[in-house]
Formats: structure tokens, C-alpha cells, sequence
């Protein structure tokens, strides 16, 4: 299927998606960190993988030599995957899809994506964001939240989106999601324009907080609270 491999073995009830890209709509790497705290938090089991070949320009997103345990070096292609979260406090499951944004062929990768989670019957898809904006690193992460659909937005107590302007890889799947009558929301996270930092805990710890009137549990933050101390 376009390089998208699903095996999905277990039940999940009335699952909230959450998509975390880096890149374009992820300042600092706080989304994809959100979403690698609760796959490590809640056990995810990797579900979905995506082979690179077809959406990458590798002259632009390049992939990275490591070196494993034994020192022998290893390449390390830029990754899509969605991982299934069994919450046992909560109601709902929880599903990641953590990944980088494609180069090329976002339409195709987008149609793909939006088949599989539609596949899961989500009771609602959440996509994460992370951008600039002129405020002061001495106050708050502001978090904002929208909806195209109103009635989402009024569900939620967000606002409703009126966005017009260039958009990434989240505003392309947002649009092949609708066509499968999808439940969408987004948040956002403010981070101040001038920093450069490859991390951002502080504002990962605050769009966690906002997710958790969404989620209806409290995901633990302690690892995240110790690194902003670092």
C-alpha cells in the first residue's frame, strides 16, 4: 500500500489519535517528543511503518550513520510510524503517529495515512504543533486550540479555525481526513522566535497539559519536569 505497512492485532477503544511531524509545524521538537514521552510512558506497540523511498528528496532529508552496540555503523532512515497505547486509567486507547515530514508526494502519503486511521474508527484525531511566535521566554507556553468543524470546536471549547495561508504536511492530511468524515482538532503550541534550542521541554510539558481535558487522564510528566531543570 504506497510503502505503508499496517499490522494491528489488538482491539482499541474508541482510540484518540495524535499526530506529531517534525519539521515545518514543529519548533524544537516538541511535538514528536510529546509523542515519544507517551510511547515510552504507555508501552506503545509499533503498528505502522512507512518505507522512506517514495517520500523523501534524501539530498534534503538525509539519512544519518550511527553506530550500534557492537560499533558497527548503521544507516538510519528518516521514519513514519504509528504506535497503539493501551491506557488502563482511562477509556479510550491511545494512537501516535510519529514522524518526519515528507519531502515529496504528500498528497499520496496523506490519502495513505488517512485510509489507516480511518481503519481505527477513532472517537477523534488530534494533530500537534509547535510554532514561532513574538512572546517572551519568561512566560508561559501558550496553547492554543481549533477546529474547522464548529461543532468540534464548540465539544471541546476551542476555536474555530479560519486559517488561509501556506500550510505542511498536517494541513495536506487534515484535507484527505475530512473526505473519510474524521473528527479533527489541532493544538498549538507557542514557542518564542528566538530561541534555538533542539529541545523544549517546558513547552512539551504544557501542550501535554492541554491535551489532558481531551484525553480524560493525565499523562505523568516528572522525566520531562527534571530535564527543564537541567
Amino acid at each position: 500500500m504506497d510503502g505503508f505497512q499496517v499490522n494491528l492485532d489488538q482491539d482499541l477503544r474508541s482510540p484518540i489519535v495524535l499526530l506529531a511531524f517534525s519539521g515545518w509545524s514543529d519548533t524544537g521538537t516538541v511535538t514528536v517528543d510529546l509523542a515519544s514521552h507517551l510511547i515510552d510512558t504507555y508501552a506503545g506497540r509499533r503498528f505502522l511503518s512507512v518505507d522512506p523511498e517514495d517520500y523523501y528528496v534524501f539530498t534534503e532529508t538525509r539519512p544519518e550513520v550511527k553506530l550500534d552496540s557492537s560499533g558497527l555503523r548503521e544507516i538510519h532512515w528518516p521514519k513514519n510510524e504509528g504506535f497503539a497505547c493501551y491506557i488502563p486509567e482511562a477509556t479510550q486507547d491511545l494512537v501516535l503517529i510519529r514522524g518526519v515530514e515528507p519531502n515529496t508526494n504528500w498528497k499520496r502519503f496523506s490519502a495513505q495515512l488517512a485510509t489507516v486511521i480511518a481503519e481505527i474508527k477513532p472517537k477523534l484525531v488530534c494533530s500537534l504543533v509547535a510554532r514561532p511566535a513574538a512572546m517572551p521566554h519568561t512566560r508561559p507556553i501558550v496553547v492554543s486550540g481549533s477546529s474547522a468543524d464548529e461543532e468540534i470546536a464548540r465539544v471541546y471549547g476551542l476555536e474555530s479555525s479560519r486559517y488561509q495561508g501556506p500550510t505542511g504536511l498536517i494541513g495536506v492530511a487534515h484535507d484527505a481526513m475530512r473526505k473519510h468524515d474524521l473528527p479533527l482538532i489541532s493544538l498549538a503550541a507557542s514557542i518564542p522566535h528566538y530561541l534555538s534550542v533542539e529541545e523544549n521541554p517546558p513547552a512539551t510539558i504544557a501542550l501535554i497539559k492541554a491535551l489532558e481535558p481531551i484525553l480524560g487522564f493525565s499523562p505523568p510528566t516528572t522525566s520531562l519536569e527534571e530535564e527543564s531543570v537541567r
